[in-house]
């Protein structure tokens, strides 16, 4: 949660969730609450400014919407926008009525105070969107006008001894060109709201929520989580934080440099990419990993350094090594400390600091009784650095890399015991390392509780510690967004027994962040569970196996439900009734997938991709918004259920779900697709659903994307689809008369799927679109575009 937030108090507007999206483009964290919040409850979330919105109610009305007016006495700013001009106008005393000359649509906005903190910025005659039957006829006491339009006199109104402000117009939609710097003018300049919020800020919360939700961990098992410490640990003059996706570029510029080359070649973009994705899962593993090694005086990275567990195989040659096999192999397993740090850092001492500070952790917070450094034999600095240590050669090995022998020393220090007896520096042993790190045990880990069996003396060591100048950064402490707390064994000693969360996949954008959010916060306490329905998009089912399994290294669960949804479909027509059937045998489907994955009863909660839109468009949950449609994701689920929801997205609009997933770092191309339906093609046919038209509409579907692609046309469109109109049409093919099918092709371009334009495809786009459909689709012998905008019709036709 934000310091400050604006809060908007929804009076029915179809635009209402459209003003919290453009404030939260700016970073302003905004929430929603009905015109009917109760005082106590708006005071609690002490909002740094309250926005009254839009609704298709009259003030002058009986029962027309009202707030509290304790509202107006918060000493906080209030914008009335709409609905909200009017009812502040009609309470403090001026008078509304209905315009005999109605706006709805672009009006030119005349400023007649551009000083106004308001209009700061704004240019003057800019287009805003009207859209209103009612006006202010005379203004209340106190109140001064602001600017108009040619058929409102009163266009933006204000008192600025009580901070009220009032719009006529919608700032918040699209249409309105300076819109969103008005609500930001209001929001950050007049009630002084902060600019911070981001899917990172998000992504962290969220994690901690369901980590608390779902696994039980607490403020007990975390420092003070309001420090809000970012880092693990803290030396004189760095930070060591786990690494995340979006430190990608910072990582590449000292790992693509020559004199950086420690596993002897140029690392590319995808290598570290694929490196920092390996850190990630040992912080979920074991805890620890590779940090990045902040400077603090510019808050740049500038290295690494951390450790890590590696599996390795001794093999002797002249030296007899005690734990050897009869094929002269010895298995090991090392905690290994790594540091690089770069080279326009180095002659500082700050190698030492912070691989001092790693080892340190490691016998004082892990409990270890010896670590290891592998250094390649030519880095004498490193070689000087570890003996600094206290560390001693024991061996030497050859790490086989990309066709290169790298040879190395192996090195090693006993817990807390500094430059004991000498080794014998001759042995000659060849190292193999094992690719998959992650095939330890987290048995193998040692936690804090072995470390007391053992008997360190953890006070006196956090003492000499803290002499040297090294702080932690307190066990379990709040880190960004795919850390996992700094002590797992810790967390999970207090947390519930074992829970675990069933999470629905489309396949889609909203479900697949989901899903990936939960892996991030819960790892294998999340079961993904992919419902191939028969109503999916042509090779829908294969793409997303090979999505989940190569880009998010997810498991993914697929049940096969092909028939039950076409037998349940079979003989309905009616949209709803279309949408209530998917949506009761989807959950039907989950509850006995469930059962196969809940033998000890460990399932507790089922998530779900429910965004803002979701909800607008069902029954208003968050005001009285008249309900266009239902939706598959709204409602929770049947009484007789025993999962709880969990919606992490539910308020996020679209474009903020697929901030959130580059946050996690998925892949563009998945972020990037299409926006595609809950109950699937089923309500892109008209009429009854069944396999023969699901085979056509799939066919005339792929063909229309495919295009799309191939024409450069697909990331400039919001969402496209074909639509089966089960209309027939006489048609000539050949020398042979046609009565077959319509396809409809439908193509919009919008910001959020609230509001939404047709597409303006290029003729000949459409007419290969066209001659292709009905060339290479058997059974269809039309083909129509829709050139609708939302409002007044909506995207999809069911």
């Amino acid at each position: 949660m934000m310091n400050s937030l604006i809060l908007v108090l929804d009076f029915g507007s179809q635009y209402t969730q459209l003003i919290a999206r453009r404030l939260r483009e700016y970073g302003v964290y905004t929430e929603i609450v009905p015109y009917f919040e109760k005082l106590d409850s708006i005071k609690s979330k002490n909002p740094k400014g309250i926005i009254l919105s839009g609704g298709p109610a009259s003030v002058y009305e009986e029962g027309a919407y009202k707030p509290d007016s304790g509202v107006f006495d918060m000493g906080v700013p209030v914008l009335g926008i709409c609905y909200g001009m009017q009812y502040i106008a009609h309470f403090f005393g001026g008078s509304v009525v209905r315009a005999k000359a109605q706006e709805f649509g672009k009006a030119v906005l005349e400023i007649s105070d551009l000083h106004t903190p308001l209009f700061e910025n704004i240019k003057q005659d800019s287009i805003v969107w009207m859209s209103h039957a009612d006006k202010v006829e005379s203004l209340p006491s106190g109140f001064v006008e602001l600017a108009k339009s040619g058929n409102t006199h009163y266009c933006a109104i204000a008192d600025f001894k009580r901070q009220i402000y009032a719009l006529q117009f919608h700032p918040e939609v699209v249409h309105s060109e300076c819109g969103g710097e008005i609500l930001k003018n209001f929001a950050v300049k007049i009630c002084g709201a902060d600019t911070s919020w981001n899917m990172r800020n998000f992504a962290e919360s969220e994690i901690v929520k369901l980590r608390e939700k779902v696994l039980g961990e607490t403020c007990e098992n975390r420092a003070d989580s309001n420090a809000n410490v970012k880092f693990i640990l803290e030396t004189p003059r760095t930070y060591l934080r786990p690494y995340r996706l979006d430190d990608l570029e910072d990582l590449h510029k000292i790992l693509d440099e020559k004199t950086m080359y420690a596993w002897g070649h140029a690392f590319s973009k995808q290598e570290c990419k694929d490196w920092i994705e390996q850190q990630l899962q040992r912080y979920q593993k074991y805890g620890f990993g590779l940090w990045a090694v902040v400077d603090k005086a510019s808050g740049e990275i500038i290295g690494n350094a951390g450790l890590n567990y590696e599996n390795i195989m001794l093999v002797s040659d002249e030296t007899k090594v005690d734990e050897v096999d009869s094929s002269g192999e010895s298995q090991c397993e090392i905690l290994e400390l790594g540091y690089i740090i770069n080279h326009r850092f180095w002659g500082q001492g700050l190698g030492l600091e912070v691989a001092s500070a790693c080892a340190e952790y490691a016998f004082s917070k892990l409990g270890v009784k010896e670590l290891y450094c592998l250094i390649k034999e030519d880095n004498a600095p490193s070689l000087k650095l570890a003996k600094k240590l206290g560390m001693r050669v024991v061996g030497k090995n050859i790490k086989h890399y990309k066709g290169q022998d790298l040879a190395h020393f192996v090195l090693k220090a006993d817990e807390l015991v500094l430059c004991t007896k000498g080794e014998n520096f001759n042995q000659k042993c060849e190292v193999r390392v094992e690719s998959n790190m992650e095939r330890f045990a987290k048995d193998s880990k040692p936690t804090q509780e072995k470390s007391q069996e053992k008997g360190l003396k953890s006070n006196a060591e956090g003492f000499a510690m803290r002499n040297r100048g090294f702080q932690g950064g307190g066990e379990g402490s709040l880190l960004n967004i795919n850390d996992q707390a700094d002590n797992a064994e810790s967390a999970i000693s207090h947390a519930k027994p074992t829970q675990k969360v069933l999470c629905a996949v489309s396949g889609g954008v909203d479900s697949s962040v989901v899903a990936t959010l939960l892996y991030r916060a819960i790892g294998e306490n999340l079961i993904p569970v992919f419902v191939d329905t028969g109503l999916l998009r042509k090779g829908e089912r294969e793409a997303v196996e090979e999505m989940f399994r190569e880009n998010l290294k997810v498991p993914l669960i697929v049940a096969d439900a092909k028939e039950l949804f076409l037998g349940r479909l079979k003989g309905v027509t009616e949209p709803e009734q279309k949408r209530k059937i998917i949506g009761e045998t989807f959950i039907e489907v989950f509850e006995a997938e469930a059962k196969k994955h809940n033998t000890k009863g460990e399932i507790k909660f089922l998530a779900q991709g429910t965004l803002y839109p979701d909800v607008i468009e069902s029954v208003s949950v968050k005001g009285p918004s008249k309900t266009i449609k239902s939706h598959h994701n709204v409602g929770g689920l049947p009484e007789w259920m025993k999962f709880e929801l969990i919606e992490p997205l539910r308020e996020l609009f679209k474009d903020e779900v697929r901030a959130l997933g580059r946050e996690l770092g998925m892949p563009e191309s998945m972020l990037m697709r299409h926006p595609f339906p809950g109950p699937g093609l089923a309500i892109r046919i008209m009429g009854e659903v069944n396999s023969e038209d699901l085979e056509i509409l799939k066919e005339a579907d792929s063909i229309f994307i495919e295009e799309l692609h191939k024409w450069g046309l697909y990331d400039s469109v919001w969402q496209a689809f074909c639509v089966l109109l089960n209309v027939r049409s006489v048609g000539v093919m050949g020398d042979n008369r046609t009565y077959d099918n319509t396809i409809c092709v439908r193509a919009v371009e919008a910001m959020d799927g609230m509001t939404a334009s047709f597409s303006h495809l290029p003729h000949a786009f459409l007419e290969s679109v066209s001659n292709r459909i009905i060339n290479e689709v058997a059974g269809i012998n039309r083909v129509v575009y829709d050139i609708t905008s939302k409002p007044p019709g909506t995207i999809e036709w069911e």
